[in-house]
């Protein structure tokens, strides 16, 4: 129903999988709008203060956690893209929580993210086209951008943040790990090094197939795409991906 799904966003039962399906046990997930056409909702999303659904959050990995026999005071990481339109809620909750923000090329972001949103979407409506989704999701990731450069300006310390661009982690990703341990503060062993090594010389990423999309079937153009957001591409000094070594995928 969905082929392409595994290759967008592998998933498996045993797998490490993002906290975002945590966040919709209450009713607070862009997991929402990837399934179903709803704007309505995803603004109330954006303009709603959502710390009872990260409060929520954290006692189901509190579960997870002692169900895992993880060991007391082990460190939490959380990575999903929501953490952009909820960072005032995600501080409320971890006020020391430590920023590793990274960058890429909005052009290719945004293809991505359209691509994500359309084999996910399509799976569940009859009446959806891919035209709809990019524009949706510019805008979107427009005030997702906006509301994370305000969040990091006024709620959290310098101290406590990390920018990293894509093309330094592709350029040299060894390099780029061990600044995000020091800035993290915890010792990049070798363990940590040979598992990502492995997980590289695998070619796990890519074992379902390439991610491949192209910008413009999506009802936006990469001049659209530069002109909405060159704000953020000119703030942290994004580079163009003028090459990307999987062709048109991510």
């Amino acid at each position: 129903m969905s082929p392409q799904i595994s290759a967008v966003h592998p998933l498996g039962t045993h797998e490490v999988e993002e906290e975002l399906g945590l966040l919709q046990h209450s009713f607070s997930s862009q997991i929402f709008e990837v399934t179903a056409r709803l704007p309505s909702f995803a603004e109330w999303l954006m303009t709603h203060d959502q710390t009872y659904a990260y409060e929520y959050m954290t006692v189901l990995m509190k579960i997870i956690c002692w169900f895992r026999n993880d060991p007391e005071g082990q460190t939490w990481v959380l990575k999903t893209p929501q953490h952009m339109q909820d960072l005032d809620a995600l501080i409320n909750v971890f006020p020391n929580a430590k920023l590793v923000c990274s960058h890429r090329d909005p052009i290719k972001v945004i293809g991505s993210l359209s691509s994500m949103t359309w084999n996910s979407i399509v799976r569940d409506s009859n009446h959806l086209t891919p035209e709809w989704i990019g524009p949706e999701w510019l805008n979107k990731s427009e005030l997702m951008l906006k509301k994370t450069i305000y969040i990091r300006q006024t709620r959290v310390p310098a101290s406590n943040q990390c920018d990293i661009q894509y093309a330094d982690i592709t350029a040299d990703w060894e390099q780029a790990m061990r600044g995000i341990y020091d800035f993290i503060g915890m010792p990049f062993s070798s363990v940590a090094r040979n598992g990502m090594q492995a997980w590289l010389d695998s070619n796990s990423q890519h074992k379902h197939g390439a991610h491949k999309y192209s910008l413009e079937n999506f009802g936006v153009t990469a001049p659209q795409v530069d002109q909405q957001l060159m704000f953020y591409r000119e703030r942290y000094s994004i580079p163009y991906e003028t090459k990307n070594p999987h062709l048109d995928s991510a």
